[in-house]
């Protein structure tokens, strides 16, 4: 076994640590928006999040059909307000499109 075998072998392994570690990188940076991980299966979303100062913040937070508003500290955790997230009907944006296309383009002009 030559040193050609030695390095072939070493340069197979760092391309597939190297492989890995940016799939791991883009997993963690992306894997939300694709439905990958904890939160799919929790029902737990932060939609955002707003820092008032060293260590305090505001976030908003779905779960389930709720979504809460919470005040975060270092040392704790308090629950601002709660609303129940109403659902569209489905098709409500095709009704408002045709209302609005009718609107904008009276009948003749096309």
């Amino acid at each position: 076994m030559g040193y050609s075998m030695v390095f072939q072998m070493a340069g197979g392994l760092f391309l597939v640590l190297a492989l890995l570690l940016l799939a791991s990188y883009f997993l963690r940076r992306y894997g939300h928006k694709l439905g990958v991980g904890a939160n799919r299966r929790t029902g737990l979303e932060l939609l955002g999040q707003l820092p008032l100062g060293p260590r305090r913040g505001v976030a908003v937070v779905r779960y389930l059909d709720r979504v809460l508003v919470l005040g975060v500290t270092e040392h704790q955790v308090n629950l601002l307000t709660e609303t129940i997230e109403e659902k569209e009907p489905a098709g409500l944006e095709d009704e408002f499109a045709d209302v609005l296309d009718s609107k904008t383009n009276p009948a003749g002009r096309r």
